[in-house]
């Protein structure tokens, strides 16, 4: 098979996936915090549908927000076709960092449309992404730590916080 026919096939292989997704796949919201359930529920959804390693990329990108996408403008060709590397550069992108998971989740709030089922699963979905990037997610002592440590800092002065990470 030719080089042309092999593109043929790849965009045909492309869009008869991208078909069967379209109906519960969803957009990457503006929300930074959300960037990574995004990509956690898109990774369920490929698993589900049995989506194709080499497809994987190519169905994320019309997906991205406009943050996003001015990330993958950057990417070389070879880059753009590992949908780990996407991934990977986006959430950099965005600076996910376990302070701003913890603020989100302790200034998240119901949202009107939003039921107090979905709420709690919201603020579960912040608490594990939170205890994922402090590494505590797997040593029940290390996520104790980490919540005794969070709480003593929030006890101690301005001036002693400049000198504890």
């Amino acid at each position: 098979m030719g080089r042309k026919e092999s593109q043929n096939s790849l965009v045909e292989r492309t869009r008869k996936v991208a078909d069967s997704l379209k109906h519960v796949v969803v957009k990457m919201g503006e929300d930074p915090v959300e960037a990574t359930m995004f990509f956690e529920g898109l990774e369920n959804l490929y698993k589900l549908y049995d989506v194709p390693v080499e497809l994987q990329s190519k169905l994320l990108l019309p997906l991205l927000n406009s943050k996003a996408r001015q990330v993958t403008c950057r990417m070389s060709v070879d880059e753009l076709d590992v949908y780990e590397t996407v991934k990977t550069r986006v959430l950099s992108e965005f600076k996910l960092t376990p302070r701003e998971y913890l603020l989100q989740f302790k200034q998240a709030r119901k949202q009107p449309q939003e039921t107090y089922t979905l709420f709690a699963n919201r603020l579960s979905n912040l608490l594990a992404y939170y205890v994922i990037s402090r590494g505590a997610d797997k040593d029940i002592d290390k996520l104790m730590n980490v919540i005794v440590a969070d709480r003593l800092k929030e006890t101690l002065p301005i001036g002693a916080l400049n000198y504890v990470c």
